[in-house]
């Protein structure tokens, strides 16, 4: 992981989001001050450089919004099909 081509952090876990559509990560952060919001660029098992995010823990829908059907950018799935 690098800021400004800077190595800072490196990832220690990552998957997929069905959800968000994108790869998300768990990092270990080389400065504790790099906080959410943080601009970082991350090399990926493509072997291409990828631009991220530093959010903050945990990764979750807080308000539960997904499930109750809340969030316009979730499809809803209609349960007699």
């Amino acid at each position: 992981m690098f800021i400004n081509g800077v190595p800072s952090g490196r990832v220690t876990s990552s998957a997929f989001s069905p959800t968000l559509q994108m790869g998300i990560a768990i990092v270990q952060l080389a400065d504790a001050d790099l906080g959410p919001g943080t601009q970082v660029e991350v090399l990926c098992a493509d072997g291409k450089m990828h631009k991220g995010q530093v959010s903050e823990l945990p990764l979750i829908d807080r308000g539960g919004d997904i499930p109750r059907g809340r969030d316009p950018q979730q499809p809803i799935e209609d349960p007699s099909v």
